[in-house]
């Protein structure tokens, strides 16, 4: 049976350890790790941050909430316990771990391997009343860098630039949307943004310095 404290869901197990908890609040982080040690536990909010299983990561925010709220390190504390109980398993499951977010929600990442080599995602769901699904994600989304590139080389005017630069909101758009579905990292964020620092240098440099038009004079004889 599971019981809400505070905003989140938890297993009656979870709750009782966490109310019976006690240790120093001021090394909050470190005691975490000592009492779930087959958790991998670090500070961020970001996926893909970790390798291998049983990966947590927390928000600096919410570890300063927990030092601070002795109802909110035991609400969190719950919630880690019935994280450290949770037997993920899926086919060819490379990696995977949670995440507490700034705003206290719990989310799932995680990456599997398929046959040929290729990874791709799977994302955990945890639903309100505590119950977790693993699902199987097809879709990825990559930035193609080189395409890109090639574009950024072949554009000669500022209108050029303008439409590649619209082109690369968009891959930026889908990579952030990407990122936060877990069907892409960080690096691909990254690379667009590169990109369009890039591309704006040429829209500068081409606007200050526009290429000569050519142009022909007709001599009567």
């Amino acid at each position: 049976m599971n019981v809400k404290i505070g905003n989140s869901y938890v297993s009656d197990a979870a709750a009782n350890f966490a109310k019976n908890s006690s240790d120093d609040d001021k090394n909050i982080l470190k005691n975490l790790r000592e009492k779930f040690p087959n958790l991998k536990i670090s500070v961020g909010t970001s996926p893909f941050s970790g390798t291998g299983t049983n990966n947590l990561s927390i928000s600096p925010k919410i570890l300063k909430e927990m030092q601070n709220n002795p109802d909110k390190k035991i609400e969190y504390e719950a919630l880690i316990y019935d994280i450290a109980s949770q037997n993920v398993s899926s086919p060819n499951l490379k990696s995977h771990g949670f995440i507490i977010t700034d705003d206290g929600g719990l989310r799932g990442w995680g990456i599997s391997q398929r046959d040929d080599k290729k990874n791709k995602n799977v994302r955990v769901k945890i639903d309100s009343e505590g119950n977790m699904t693993v699902e199987s994600s097809k879709t990825t989304v990559t930035f193609n860098e080189s395409k890109r590139a090639r574009q950024l080389a072949a554009a000669q005017t500022v209108e050029d630039i303008q439409s590649l630069l619209n082109l690369l909101q968009n891959d930026l758009n889908e990579c952030e949307e990407g990122l936060r579905n877990n069907f892409c990292d960080e690096d691909e964020v990254k690379k667009v943004k590169k990109m369009i620092e890039r591309a704006k240098e040429k829209f500068a440099e081409i606007k200050k310095n526009p290429p000569a038009k050519n142009f022909s004079v007709d001599v009567l004889i």
